[in-house]
Parts: C-alpha cells; sequence; structure tokens
C-alpha cells in the first residue's frame, strides 16, 4: 500500500499567512491597550500611598519619615494587587514607580501607548534612561525618543534612548562618570561547590576590550582543538579538547591574570601603557577631542535628534568624553572622528584603502543591516547586496554588515534587498512588505584618507 503526500498550494499557505498577520498586528494592538490600563493601575498604587502618607504625615514631619511613611504604604497597597496576580509586591512597587514618572513627566507617552504607536518595551526603554536628563530636557528628550520609538523596535529604542540622554545630560554625564570611575573595583562573591563569581567594575570602554580578546583568544583555542582532534582522530589514546567557549574564556581570564605581569608593574606607573588588541571602535565628536565641555554644549545646539555630540563605545554605548580622549591616542584602537551636528565621519585613521573601508563601514552601519537587529557591525559579516559574481562591486554602495544568521536568511530564504546608497537598504517581506533600514545618524561619504588625522 502507498500513500501519497498531500500537495502544497501556495495560495492557500499564502492566504493562512496573510492572516496570521492581521491577527498578529490586531493583537499588537490589544497589547498595548492592556499595558496602557496596566499603567493606570500601578500610578493608582502610587497615588494611594501617597494619600495615605499625607493622611499619616502633617507638615512638622521630616522628609526622611514622610519617605519613609510612604515606602511603607507602597509596599502594602502593592501586597494587595499581588496577592493573585503571580507578582511580587516588590515588582508592583518598582512598576509603580515608573507609571508615576511616565504620568507626571511624559503623559504624552501614555497616549501613545494606548493608540498603540508604540508598545511597553518602548515606555520601558525611555523610563530606563530618562534619571540622568536634567528636568528642563524632559521634553527635548521625551518627544526625540518617542518620534524614534515610533519606527523602531524597543532594543533600537534602549540603545538610542541611551545616547540622547547622555547628550542632554553630558555635563552630569562627565560628572557622574568620574565619581563612578573612582568606584572601580573587583569583587569576589564565593558560592557552593568550591566555585566563586569574580566581578570587575571597571569603564565600559575597558570591559568591552577585554571582552572582545577574551571572546578571540577563545575561538583560537577552539580551532586549534578541532584542527588537533582532526590531525590525531586515528590514535586510540588521543583525549579530544571539548572544553566550550565560556570555558576557553574563562581560562583565559584566569590564566591571564595569574601568569601575566602586568605592563604597569614592569614599567612603573608613569610609563605603563595599555595592551589592548581588541576591535573597540571609539567614535568620537572631533570637539570632544579639544575640549568636551564645549563639545557637548555644541551639540546640544546642534538639535535633539542626532545624538552628535557623545562619544560612543562600538556605537552603542555612552563613554567620557574625557576617556574617549585619552584612548584617541592609542594607536591600537579604531579612531573615528565625527561631525559635531551630523555626526557625519570626517576621517579614519587609516592608509590602505581595503582597511579604510572595512572601518568606513563599520562606523556607518553600527550593527546588523536586518530590520532591529542590534548584532555589532564588528561581529558580522560583509555582504555584497547583489553578489561579487553577478557584478557587484565592492564599494560602499554595494555593501553593507549582516549578522550570520541574517546575512544566510538573505541568501536561502524569500527575502529580497536593495541598497539604496549611503548605508540605506529597502527589505522585501516574503509578504510584499517594503522595510527601510538606514543607518544612525545618517551615513558618511566615504573618503579615501592619505594623511594621518590631527592628533
Amino acid at each position: 500500500m502507498t500513500s501519497t503526500a498531500p500537495e502544497f498550494d501556495d495560495d492557500q499557505t499564502d492566504a493562512f499567512l496573510r492572516v496570521a498577520l492581521e491577527q498578529f498586528h490586531a493583537d499588537l494592538r490589544a497589547r498595548a491597550a492592556v499595558d496602557a490600563s496596566d499603567f493606570r493601575t500601578y500610578a493608582t498604587i502610587y497615588n494611594t500611598a501617597e494619600a495615605y502618607t499625607s493622611r499619616d504625615c502633617g507638615p512638622a514631619v521630616s522628609a526622611t519619615k514622610r519617605a519613609e511613611t510612604f515606602q511603607w504604604h507602597l509596599r502594602s497597597v502593592a501586597g494587595e494587587f499581588a496577592c493573585d496576580s503571580q507578582l511580587t509586591d516588590n515588582a508592583l512597587m518598582n512598576r509603580a514607580r515608573g507609571a508615576h514618572n511616565l504620568f507626571t513627566k511624559f503623559p504624552y507617552w501614555h497616549d501613545a501607548l494606548a493608540e498603540a504607536s508604540v508598545q511597553a518595551g518602548h515606555v520601558g526603554a525611555m523610563l530606563r534612561h530618562h534619571s540622568p536628563v536634567p528636568p528642563q530636557h524632559y521634553a527635548t528628550y521625551g518627544n526625540g525618543v518617542l518620534r524614534y520609538a515610533k519606527a523602531h523596535t524597543a532594543p533600537q529604542t534602549e540603545t538610542y534612548a541611551k545616547k540622547l540622554a547622555a547628550k542632554l545630560a553630558s555635563e552630569e554625564f562627565e560628572e557622574a562618570h568620574k565619581q563612578a570611575f573612582e568606584k572601580r573595583r573587583v569583587i569576589v562573591n564565593h558560592d557552593d561547590f568550591g566555585m566563586a563569581f569574580l566581578t570587575a567594575y571597571l569603564p565600559s570602554v575597558v570591559a568591552a576590550a577585554i571582552d572582545e580578546q577574551l571572546s578571540r583568544d577563545a575561538e583560537a583555542m577552539i580551532d586549534v582543538a578541532k584542527q588537533e582532534g582532526r590531525d590525531r582522530r586515528n590514535e586510540p589514546e588521543f583525549d579530544a579538547d571539548l572544553r566550550t567557549r565560556d570555558q576557553h574564556r574563562a581560562n583565559i581570564l584566569s590564566d591571564t591574570l595569574l601568569t601575566a605581569t602586568a605592563q604597569t608593574i614592569l614599567e612603573g606607573p608613569a610609563e605603563g601603557a595599555a595592551r589592548v588588541r581588541a576591535t573597540v571602535s571609539i567614535v568620537t565628536p572631533v570637539l570632544a577631542l579639544r575640549d568636551p565641555k564645549f563639545a557637548g554644549a555644541f551639540a546640544r545646539a546642534g538639535g535633539s535628534d542626532t545624538c552628535a555630540g557623545v562619544a560612543m563605545l562600538n556605537g552603542i554605548q555612552p563613554m567620557s568624553a574625557e576617556e574617549a580622549r585619552q584612548w584617541a591616542a592609542d594607536g591600537e584602537l579604531e579612531r573615528i572622528l565625527t561631525h559635531p551636528i551630523t555626526g557625519h565621519v570626517i576621517t579614519s585613521d587609516t592608509y590602505a584603502p581595503t582597511a579604510s573601508l572595512r572601518r568606513y563601514l563599520r562606523a556607518r552601519d553600527v550593527v546588523c543591516c536586518f530590520p532591529g537587529c542590534r548584532r555589532p557591525a564588528h561581529r558580522s559579516e560583509l555582504d555584497h547586496t547583489v553578489a561579487w559574481q553577478d557584478g557587484g562591486k565592492t564599494h560602499p554602495g554595494n555593501l553593507g554588515h549582516l549578522c550570520r544568521a541574517h546575512h544566510t536568511q538573505k541568501h536561502v530564504q524569500p527575502w529580497q534587498v536593495f541598497n539604496l546608497g549611503g548605508g540605506e537598504l529597502a527589505w522585501i517581506t516574503p509578504e510584499g512588505r517594503t522595510i527601510h533600514v538606514s543607518p544612525e545618524p545618517p551615513g558618511p561619504r566615504f573618503v579615501e584618507v592619505h594623511d594621518p588625522p590631527p592628533f
């Protein structure tokens, strides 16, 4: 007896997919309405605690006692809601504080959520990074992030909010960085089974360089182990190295700290220099190399949406302008100077055209160019939009970064992409929708550099 597989009906499958897509968007709108209602509830928790506090604390009560009383009431009211919600009172207290900030500082964000112009993840990203922004810049921050959020994912909005907050609070950011830098430390928390957590509180640029170097060294060790396995596969007593990437990273960190002598110790504090070989890009506004305070003020005057006045680590993490100036003098790091208003790349410190082009593209794209992907460009692959074998050129207008997964998808899945130049790509989904992805800020022009930058 033979069985016949059912025939594949393209039209029927496409119809099912369209219905599912419509339902998905309807669910997004419904979820946004529920989230907006939840924020009103969380605000009620906060407001009720405030009302009870005002009832119990007269004008003569100290601010400390009043804050303590409010905390008691907030926990009590939150606990009432937590009983049957599978949420902790701490979680509801935090949401109540967030809702209070939302309605008192950025009420128009709640309207946008209720209309499904944004999702709860966008609201959370905005609220998480508003703390350092001075009150006089709340409107600039809130409206700027909202405009961005309406056309981007929550993770993208998270990065943008972080950058814009750092820009609007540049002086506060510098002072906060100095205070935080004084708290740098290494902590050991002993765990079970003879293990412990080693935690280092370091400047972001240093931590990123260490992380990247550990990954590179671990990948090199894995490649060596694989090659040795192939070479000795016929030896019966050969014991293959099966350590994972994380295990290699941990071992390399331990071996380096326990067997290497810091260069600062060998050569003295005044002569020590950072020994960094990892790929870490510090995108620095050119004015910040002269005077970080002037650069910050100049950038704020240039508009709220460029974020051009902030030094960025790998295009994602704001960093101290003073620290960027110090690292800019290190020849082992990529140094990319940007225009103080537009954020366009002015120059890069390399000579060879191929290396210069690669560095330019990393500065332009920052992350994978697939819609919503946040994989850093330096951990992604350069893709010819029009394949080389089909006549595509190795030129900025035909190149873009794609992470391994989306690079593969572009070639084997029914997605199409068109390079519109300047780093802007137009993706065509399997359902025929067009999604544009643009670099942030708008991509610079490629200029071949023959002279070193004026450091």
